[in-house]
């Protein structure tokens, strides 16, 4: 899989000590590729494979220096506080009422004067985690990582209560059944 000069920036800004949740937002948004895809037995394939293997995906990037980086992400289903099975990479994903676009439309309406528009400069980038549950209420939200302190806390406070206030989403399912699945929400903020 080739990564994006974005993507490869942002990996190398997780892998800076100052980032505690870094293996975290790593397993976050390896898991992300998986939503992204289209489900159907070619995803269901991929995911199979990946569980035979033991839930490791490894991840390549080119650094800063222009080597390449190897990183074995962990997405194994795990348990969480309340004792639930929760995962990342689920048959057919989590998803929003209406789709990416009513999604868009979501937070364009509430957000729309801290996010940036295709084109423009994004200052500062925030990732969310959350749990979507079985029953599609959203659940468990907060920073996957610190927000930077130069980020007003206003700021992320609002985002923070924008995916807290989600509707509530169609679940995802792991072979046929309805799962919790842990979510990555990135929120690009205009300079």
């Amino acid at each position: 899989m080739q990564r994006t000069l974005y993507q490869s920036l942002l990996m190398f800004f997780l892998l800076c000590p100052s980032f505690a949740n870094a293996q975290d937002v790593w397993q976050l948004m390896a898991a992300r590729d998986f939503h992204d895809m289209k489900s159907g037995p070619e995803k269901t394939e991929r995911i199979r494979d990946l569980a035979y293997k033991g839930w490791v995906q490894v991840d390549t990037f080119l650094g800063m220096d222009k080597r390449l980086e190897y990183h074995k992400i962990d997405l194994t289903p795990f348990v969480d506080d309340m004792g639930e099975s929760v995962f990342l990479v689920t048959d057919v994903s989590p998803e929003f009422p209406g789709g990416t676009v009513s999604s868009a439309d979501y937070f364009q309406n509430l957000l729309s004067d801290l996010l940036s528009k295709p084109g423009e400069v994004t200052q500062n980038t925030l990732y969310i985690k959350f749990s979507v549950q079985k029953d599609g209420k959203i659940e468990v939200v907060s920073p996957a990582q610190p927000f930077p302190e130069w980020v007003p806390a206003v700021t992320g406070q609002r985002c923070l209560e924008a995916v807290r206030d989600m509707p509530i989403w169609s679940p995802g399912r792991y072979k046929e059944r309805p799962v919790k699945v842990s979510m990555l929400m990135v929120f690009s903020l205009r300079a």
